[in-house]
C-alpha cells in the first residue's frame, strides 16, 4: 500500500489528480485499517478540491481512533 501512497503523491504533485485519487484508493483497499493511509486519502481529496470527501474521511479516522491527532488536523 505504501508504494501506491507514494505514487499517488507524485501524481497529485504533477497535476494528475484523477490518477492520484485512483492510486490512493488502491492503497486504502490494500490496507483498509491504516490510519496513515486514511489520512493520505483525506489529504488527497483535499488537494483535489473534494472538501466534503476529505472531511468525511477525516471523520472516519476520528471515529476509528479519537486520539489520533492527524484525523483532527485533516
Amino acid at each position: 500500500s505504501h508504494a501506491h501512497e507514494w505514487r499517488s503523491a507524485n501524481l497529485i504533485g504533477s497535476g494528475r489528480i484523477a490518477e492520484g485519487i485512483k492510486e490512493i484508493e488502491r492503497a486504502e483497499s490494500l490496507d483498509p485499517l491504516s490510519l496513515r493511509t486514511k489520512t493520505l486519502v483525506s489529504w488527497t481529496k483535499s488537494q483535489a478540491h473534494d472538501f466534503e470527501g476529505s472531511l468525511a474521511k477525516a471523520e472516519e479516522i476520528i471515529a476509528l481512533e479519537p486520539n489520533y491527532p492527524q484525523g483532527h488536523l485533516q
